[in-house]
């Protein structure tokens, strides 16, 4: 499954981050940082390989595809 071992995170700076976790360690490794708001990104959505995110302070609502084949 595409999110079994993935983890997005956000923060104040305005980016996001996606994160492979070790199953065995449980170790995260960046695979990528996803920059596009101008505010801090204040909600996250994943849905059918897409992620959705918003920045309140920015007011614009971005997809992300994050399919891998």
């Amino acid at each position: 499954k595409l999110f079994d071992n993935m983890l997005v995170s956000s923060s104040a700076d305005s980016k996001l981050r996606v994160w492979n976790i070790n199953d065995r360690t449980g170790v995260l490794t960046p695979i990528a940082t996803l920059k596009g708001h101008t505010g801090p990104v204040t909600k996250i959505n994943m849905h059918d390989g897409l992620l959705y995110t918003l920045s309140t302070r920015d007011e614009v609502l971005r997809s992300w595809d994050l399919k891998v084949n």
